[in-house]
């Protein structure tokens, strides 16, 4: 059908993308080998229908035949509930992976050093893996560039933008809110520079939601998942609820843990110690004012020192 001095032939349902190297750019040809188009380079595939390709060292979502669906970026990265990374020279952002909506806002891209390039060369679809392709793609190595489906299902990856380091710290929109360090965050957007998460840096945590906003303007020194429209933050070693709508649902403890049961047991370290119960929506169904805490059979127990139980709570049927 076709014979060349090809780097790599990927046979698609009705084409053939002949990548050459020396030259970089891939031949889109037909079944039969006839030449389609020669003015994209093949990145790789997302899907059964969609491809990455590069033009004037940017890059597009296309369909097989290369015309363009979504806005040309530095880089794409992993998709998660419908939503894709996407990169410029020194932030990220959210791309639609229907729409290809981009959301208003971009987060600065922090990396951290590692011992050995993490850009494996069996994750890529050109044959010579991710050495060749940082060539082909110049300066603007730091654009992640997509991976194989069964990758991107994990929602998440690891990707070398420069020799011996990875970019660190991108999180999924998870019902309409983003983990962001909120103290990498500069409200004019403007960013022109890597961030380095090394041993002086300090991270703080927050929600963002979609629009840009911040649910708050504190640093937590760590923030649990989202439940609810709620979430467990720590600061100044003292734990509580947040809710979505910026303020505080609990008093302070000493320490929140969930249990087996998915329920949680406050605490607070003073004497005695005293202990208390969040439900499994972080809701408080119990003050913390209690001696320890046992669950046995149908609730939770207060248990003394003489092993004497006395029922606090009981389980909803």
């Amino acid at each position: 059908i076709t014979q060349g001095n090809y780097s790599n032939i990927q046979v698609n349902s009705n084409s053939l993308y002949c990548t050459i190297d020396s030259l970089n750019k891939t031949e889109i040809r037909s079944l039969s080998g006839e030449v389609l188009r020669e003015d994209l380079l093949f990145v790789t595939t997302i899907d059964d229908d969609r491809y990455v390709f590069q033009q004037d060292s940017l890059q597009f979502i296309g369909t097989e035949m290369g015309e363009q669906l979504s806005p040309k970026m530095r880089g794409f990265g992993f998709e998660s509930n419908g939503w894709r990374i996407i990169y410029d020279e020194f932030t990220f952002g959210y791309m639609n992976d229907t729409s290809y909506e981009i959301l208003p806002f971009r987060l600065p891209i922090v990396i951290k050093n590692i011992s050995t390039s993490s850009g494996g060369s069996s994750r890529w679809s050109l044959g010579r893996g991710f050495r060749n392709l940082k060539t082909r793609i110049g300066n603007f190595g730091r654009s992640f560039i997509g991976k194989s489906k069964s990758l991107l299902e994990t929602g998440s990856y690891s990707h070398t933008i420069k020799e011996n380091t990875e970019m660190v710290h991108q999180y999924p929109i998870i019902d309409g809110y983003i983990l962001v360090l909120i103290n990498t965050l500069d409200s004019s957007q403007q960013y022109r520079e890597l961030i380095v998460d090394d041993l002086n840096f300090r991270r703080k945590y927050n929600y963002i939601k979609t629009d840009g906003k911040l649910v708050n303007n504190e640093y937590y020194d760590l923030v649990q998942p989202l439940i609810n429209d709620k979430f467990i933050a720590r600061k100044e070693l003292k734990h509580f609820v947040v809710g979505t709508d910026g303020t505080e649902k609990t008093q302070r403890f000493d320490w929140i843990k969930e249990d087996t049961l998915g329920y949680y047991i406050t605490r607070l370290d003073k004497y005695p110690t005293r202990y208390g119960l969040l439900d499994s929506n972080l809701i408080e169904v119990l003050p913390c004012k209690y001696g320890y805490f046992s669950f046995i059979e149908d609730g939770f127990y207060e248990v003394d020192y003489q092993q004497r139980k006395k029922l606090r709570y009981k389980i909803p049927d």
